[in-house]
């Protein structure tokens, strides 16, 4: 039986440490299905939801370069998808027994652990998994980005490489 893992955030915008703990789940899971929030927790997002699931493929695309993968989604390394609705459901719906969270600092795993818990009341077939960034991307996260982005800084080193561009075009 195929391990799936799903991650889920807003990925407004993804970031190096978010591609960072996809790859780290990938060599755990046999496919990684990476969910957008539409409107996770009340946040208001810089990007909607389907240009943040443009981004979010083309920064994944180096996952699923093997032929055997390019045209079925279910033999796919890393599947993103906009979903909405409790995460444990879509778990439920795809046959997965994990939930991926990236824990960048001690505020990140008391946020986690508290959502770990909740969920196992809920669910308690689901466990959670979570996977910690190299240093390199502890301090990157997408608020960050969004400052630099408010700024008309340089996001180079904190966003792939593939939606730079994508996201120094986009109209705000």
């Amino acid at each position: 039986m195929k391990k799936i893992g799903v991650f889920a955030g807003c990925f407004d915008p993804v970031t190096l440490g978010h591609i960072n703990i996809i790859e780290k789940a990938a060599d755990i899971f046999d496919s990684v299905h990476v969910l957008i929030g539409d409107s996770m927790n009340g946040k208001n997002c810089l990007f909607d939801a389907e240009r943040r699931l443009e981004m979010l493929r083309l920064s994944t695309e180096r996952f699923n370069a093997t032929p055997s993968n390019l045209s079925n989604v279910d033999d796919k390394k890393v599947v993103c998808k906009i979903w909405h609705g409790p995460l444990f459901k879509y778990c439920e719906s795809v046959g997965s027994s994990h939930i991926i969270k990236g824990v960048r600092n001690s505020a990140d795993f008391e946020y986690e652990k508290l959502l770990a818990l909740q969920t196992k009341v809920l669910c308690p077939s689901i466990d959670t998994v979570l996977l910690f960034p190299d240093p390199a991307y502890e301090h990157i996260s997408s608020s960050y980005v969004r400052g630099l982005i408010d700024y008309s800084m340089d996001i180079s080193s904190a966003v792939p490489d593939e939606i730079t561009e994508i996201i120094k075009n986009y109209k705000y």
